[in-house]
């Protein structure tokens, strides 16, 4: 089986002897090495298949980028970037990638920094190719497990085993919060083999209100609270931020009475002999776990007056109705900041209709809507400075916006003006990416044009002339330009180099060394590989008028 490269897509295909074929780059700064390596070694036959070479470190790291081999066999003394430093390089930016370096000094500290960057053998020139043979036998059968590790289900199975009290904990935390359909929430209680079966169900929501170092007394709190709901009912227990959530599962719902007498005692207990107090809210009780999540909600309700009354360490939802027949809304708007930040208009349109629905359905005075939709402008205001776009324009036009909704007198007028702020959110944060991108490009072509001549520029150095990572840089420049840095770079090199052979008397050599290539040999080969012919041969055309 060997790697086929089409649009940069892996396709497999077998071979005649069922062999799996990896794909290998060679590199060596000696031509006649480097073909010598290519041509006396049977790969096909050991596995593996050379899908480029390379004559200096820059054109290996190049061919590595683009092509991804499964091996890469380098010379450790090549111009330009040298084998140790390619091997540093693709340690850090692609692990997979198994190394072999070649070279002819026996040195101890070549070995550490060869084991230190990942490489997978350092074998002394001359190169004995028996030695070689065994060399990519081994390898090929590391490459062999490897593969079959990625693709074997039991490991799979363990890695899922080992994350299924974090998938639970997920899933509980999604419940409570009102994400799930009821397909859903039955699929997900089978799959994560989560129990649920209960007539009735109550969240109650705890808080260390103490601030305290001491993680010992913390974890003997959740302990005694877990004590003494477990002499009342089963139930689930999660975190979420920084509370703990009981889902309790009821078989009746006078056992209310012994959960608060229970949660009473524990409370007694922790401040008695932990000294650490915390506060419960308890929701009111359901029947249907689509119900749960306004008991989520009122338990959150009930705890923000427990925290706040230090009399009261347990409340509950019932305590602190204000009035009959209250109905309860919670306003998240979790899904409609997510979706602005991915610039998903028509998801932003479908989220704020959610919204106004619920807000409508509550029945509210026009004071109370309106207040309402300012809660909603005000949260995901916070959008601007989580992009750092508090400029004075920007911030201006935001106030603007916010304070026409004081002026507005109906809901239809309201419900328009919301949707319209958060479209305007998405123009702002998408022109601030586009000339973030824009300025950081351009910032780095000005400075490959005032540091092209200079032999050591890389895209490190511009990268951290920007203060950017690699990684984030390469991706918006290759965006912006629609080429690489180094085929940028490259480009500009030659392209001074093309005018200065054009405009000036200077000797090849010395017009290599102006634009960054010292070596002329590797100037000439660059200059050949871009142009087609070397300096020498370009100049003598212009000569002749061709």
């Amino acid at each position: 089986m060997c790697y086929n490269h089409t649009d940069n897509q892996l396709h497999w295909r077998r071979m005649e002897e069922n062999i799996l074929c990896f794909t290998v780059i060679l590199a060596d700064d000696e031509p006649q090495i480097l073909e010598g390596i290519r041509d006396s070694v049977e790969w096909e036959t050991l596995g593996f298949r050379v899908i480029a070479t390379a004559l200096n470190g820059n054109e290996l790291l190049e061919q590595t980028e683009t092509l991804r081999p499964d091996l890469v066999i380098s010379d450790i003394k090549m111009p330009f970037l040298d084998g140790l430093e390619v091997a540093r390089i693709l340690h850090e930016n692609m692990m997979h990638i198994k190394i072999v370096l070649f070279s002819g000094w026996d040195d101890f500290e070549y070995a550490q920094l060869a084991i230190r960057y990942g490489v997978s053998e350092y074998v002394l020139k001359p190169i004995d190719f028996q030695e070689m043979q065994n060399l990519l036998k081994k390898i090929h059968r590391e490459l062999e497990t490897e593969l079959e590790q990625r693709q074997n289900q039991e490991r799979f199975a363990e890695i899922y085993q080992k994350s299924l009290p974090l998938l639970q904990e997920q899933f509980l935390i999604q419940l409570v919060r009102g994400s799930l359909t009821p397909e859903q929430m039955q699929r997900q209680q089978k799959n994560l083999s989560v129990s649920l079966d209960a007539n009735h169900f109550c969240v109650v929501i705890m808080k260390i209100t103490e601030e305290s170092d001491d993680y010992l007394s913390q974890f003997s709190v959740a302990e005694s609270v877990n004590e003494m709901l477990q002499q009342v009912c089963p139930f689930r227990t999660f975190r979420y931020l920084d509370k703990i959530i009981y889902l309790l599962l009821l078989s009746a719902p006078l056992e209310m009475i012994r959960i608060q007498k229970a949660l009473n005692e524990a409370s007694h207990i922790s401040k008695h002999y932990n000294q650490v107090a915390f506060s419960c809210g308890i929701g009111s009780i359901c029947e249907k776990l689509e119900e749960l999540p306004a008991s989520f909600s009122q338990a959150m309700e009930a705890l923000e007056y427990s925290v706040v009354s230090a009399e009261e360490s347990v409340t509950s939802y019932q305590d602190v109705e204000l009035y009959e027949n209250h109905v309860y809304t919670s306003i998240s708007t979790e899904k409609l900041e997510m979706a602005i930040k991915l610039e998903d208009q028509e998801k932003v349109q479908k989220e704020v209709e959610k919204l106004v629905t619920q807000l409508e359905e509550s029945h509210y005075n026009f004071n109370a809507y309106q207040s309402a939709i300012l809660e909603i402008i005000f949260s995901i205001s916070g959008i601007f400075r989580q992009y750092h776009m508090m400029d004075d324009e920007i911030f201006a036009d935001a106030k603007r916006m916010t304070m026409k909704v004081l002026s507005l007198e109906t809901g239809e007028q309201l419900n328009a003006w919301l949707l319209n702020y958060c479209d305007y959110i998405i123009y702002a944060i998408h022109q601030r990416k586009v000339d973030r991108n824009s300025i950081l490009a351009q910032k780095a072509m000005e400075y490959v044009q005032q540091h092209y001549g200079n032999a050591e520029l890389s895209v490190d150095e511009v990268c951290a002339y920007l203060h950017v990572s690699t990684s984030h840089f390469s991706n918006i420049f290759r965006k912006e330009t629609g080429m690489s840095f180094l085929a940028f770079l490259t480009k500009k090199r030659v392209d001074e180099a093309v005018r200065l052979l054009k405009t000036t008397d200077e000797k090849s050599r010395v017009i290599g060394e102006m634009v960054g290539y010292p070596e002329p040999n590797y100037f000439s080969y660059v200059f050949k590989k871009n142009m087609g012919m070397s300096p020498a041969k370009f100049r003598k055309e212009l000569a002749t008028g061709n």
